[in-house]
């Protein structure tokens, strides 16, 4: 039997085949592929770490009431209506405000979410009344007065100091015996208003003209020559006599009460004699108006009174027909009346004073 051996060259075992060596490019390949696919899953990775965090709209809804109120977001004015949907917001805080004409606005910080619609609800309060100050000044040698504010009796106190009242038209009346009824009218607004009360003496200024050099007596009183100013008590039937001695003796002598004493001037110029009037001629007037005083007016000639007028200190009023006035703040009453001459005519009203700007 004839067997073939086989001899390797030097350095090999018989019947055994030794491995390649593995290639140093193939390695490198496959760092490289490994390499580029970590590359590509961190890419990923952080692509779609940083789109989750990019910054989402949210929106509020706003819902008011009143409903008229208007909104305004971070200062800058809205324009919808309620309920009012904001959208396209981005994350974080935002300022909404809501305001209307007679409410007290209100604000209110807002935190907007990812997607979300954060509510925002309000009620706005009623504004209270928009407040100013009367002080009035009054004067120092009139002790006895009686003050109202607005038809309302009130304190000299109360309104030497800085009293508050809403911003608006007001009234300030005082009553002082012996002086005319003083009223002001006063529109209050920021700040103080003030008001000073000037009284002015009862009685009507006369100025009595007529022929050069005569002289005037007032209720049997000598008040100098013509022309000369007296005052005229509204009480009173003033006798007036007017007398000129130059040539023989010229005198014109009669009673003067209202409406004549409201005149500026009255001239009893000789040469052009007025009416004498007699006591007869006159009439008086009483008169009540329930429990508020009104300001009483004689064919709109305002005659400094006030009521109540009682019988025991009359108005005398010359007779025939005359339009009786009670007037107080913007209101007034007018009655038309006859006096007779020797009679007292006696007016009982029921008249409710209520102050209206």
């Amino acid at each position: 039997m004839n067997v073939d051996v086989g001899f390797q060259s030097e350095g090999t075992q018989p019947g055994i085949q030794a491995k390649a060596p593995t290639s140093n490019r193939a390695l490198v390949v496959v760092a490289v592929g490994v390499v580029a696919v970590f590359l590509v899953v961190a890419i990923a990775l952080g692509a779609a770490k940083f789109i989750n965090k990019a910054p989402q709209a949210g929106s509020v809804l706003i819902t008011a009431l009143p409903a008229t109120a208007q909104v305004k977001l971070n200062g800058q004015p809205i324009a919808c209506t309620m309920p009012c949907r904001i959208d396209n917001l981005g994350v974080g805080k935002h300022l909404v405000e809501v305001s209307d004409e007679g409410y007290v606005s209100q604000s209110l910080p807002v935190e907007v979410s990812d997607g979300r619609v954060m509510p925002v609800d309000l009620v706005l309060k009623p504004a209270g009344p928009a407040m100013g100050e009367i002080k009035v000044t009054f004067p120092d040698d009139v002790s006895e007065m009686t003050v109202f504010l607005d038809g309302t009796l009130t304190t000299r106190e109360a309104l030497e100091a800085a009293f508050s009242v809403e911003q608006g038209e007001h009234l300030v009346e005082v009553l002082a015996p012996g002086f005319r009824p003083f009223r002001q009218f006063i529109d209050v607004r920021d700040g103080a208003s003030t008001v000073a009360v000037d009284l002015q003496p009862l009685g009507f200024d006369v100025e009595i003209q007529g022929t050069t050099g005569s002289v005037v007596r007032v209720n049997g009183e000598r008040r100098g020559t013509v022309p000369v100013r007296v005052t005229l008590d509204p009480f009173a039937l003033n006798e007036i006599e007017v007398s000129l001695r130059s040539v023989g003796v010229s005198r014109w002598k009669g009673i003067l009460a209202l409406p004549e004493i409201a005149q500026s001037t009255i001239d009893l110029d000789f040469d052009r004699p007025a009416t004498a009037y007699k006591t007869r001629d006159f009439g008086w007037l009483a008169a009540t108006t329930g429990e508020d005083w009104w300001a009483v007016w004689v064919d709109d000639i305002d005659t400094g009174l006030v009521t109540p007028i009682d019988a025991t200190k009359r108005l005398p009023l010359r007779k025939g027909s005359h339009v009786i006035s009670f007037r107080r703040g913007y209101d007034r009453h007018d009655v038309e009346v006859d006096v007779r001459g020797g009679e007292t005519l006696v007016m009982r009203e029921n008249f409710d004073f209520v102050w209206k700007p």
